[in-house]
């Protein structure tokens, strides 16, 4: 069932009750803030995946519907747009910390045991986290990070296989399965923690 949207804006505050409203309110704050860190690639990487992270969350509609996809990226770009009282950034965003503590959880992500849950979700991370990649340091990957495109490939191959062997996965039913996947990775880590926990999965 396809949850009521949310409306245009939200209270910038990570204490709201409705967690896709906290979530709205928490993304351009948490990035603003990660995205003044001094630094690395990796840096700026974990920034955008923190930002998904949020956008995951406050996308409030059934993964199911053809709807998601474009949703979740809408809301996304939404977070793009810098906090309403910028000078509260910090404080804003240590709330935000407290709220959803999954979102800059540094430990390593404990991936899903099923090996088709763990093969999606770690493909799903790698295609954003390659994308994410692409955008910021264009030719200049740093050998560091070269490992990403080599799991993507490695995963999207896994892929390749279930989708080919398993008829649940035909036509939209993949798509769906992804998003359900998309939207359980809220559970676990941001997608650079989840990509960095696939390097060394099975």
């Amino acid at each position: 069932m396809v949850q009521v949207p949310l409306p245009p804006s939200a209270p910038a505050s990570a204490d709201d009750p409705d967690p896709a409203r906290a979530a709205l309110a928490c993304g351009p704050a948490v990035f603003a803030t990660e995205s003044k860190k001094e630094g690395s690639v990796e840096t700026r990487l974990e920034a955008e995946a923190v930002r998904f992270f949020y956008a995951i969350t406050a996308t409030r509609i059934d993964p199911s519907s053809a709807a998601f996809n474009s949703r979740l990226f809408g809301t996304l770009g939404r977070m793009e747009r810098p906090p309403l009282a910028s000078a509260k950034t910090a404080e804003i965003a240590a709330a935000c910390d407290r709220r959803f503590p999954v979102a800059r959880r540094t430990t390593p992500a404990v991936l899903p045991v099923d090996p088709r849950e763990r093969n999606m979700t770690c493909s799903s991370a790698l295609v954003f986290i390659d994308g994410a990649l692409e955008r910021i340091a264009a030719k200049n990957i740093p050998e560091s990070l070269e490992w990403v495109s080599r799991e993507r490939t490695r995963f999207a191959a896994r892929i390749f296989y279930e989708r080919s062997t398993n008829a649940a996965l035909e036509g939209d039913g993949y798509d769906k399965a992804v998003n359900r996947r998309i939207q359980a990775s809220q559970n676990i880590a941001n997608y650079y923690r989840i990509a960095i926990a696939c390097r060394t999965a099975a």
